[in-house]
């Protein structure tokens, strides 16, 4: 799989992992990391097809799992 598809594969997985996390900073911990991978690829394209990924917004991100954690 080309370079490009497994890191959209990781910030999907990663996203999902952020929103089951117990706590807020175990999902800040786990956004943040893949944001610094995100913009490494973006500095220094990767081979496939266009990455098409922006950086997460960490605090949107704990919002909607705030949400997702009150059953909403």
């Amino acid at each position: 799989m080309p370079p490009s598809l497994v890191l959209r594969k990781q910030a999907e997985t990663a996203r999902a992992r952020a929103l089951a996390a117990e706590t807020d900073e175990e999902a800040r911990s786990i956004i943040e990391r893949m944001n610094a991978e995100i913009l490494d690829a973006l500095r220094k394209p990767l081979s496939g097809p266009p990455l098409n990924l922006m950086p997460f917004d960490v605090g949107e991100l704990l919002r909607e799992r705030k949400g997702t954690s009150r059953g909403e």
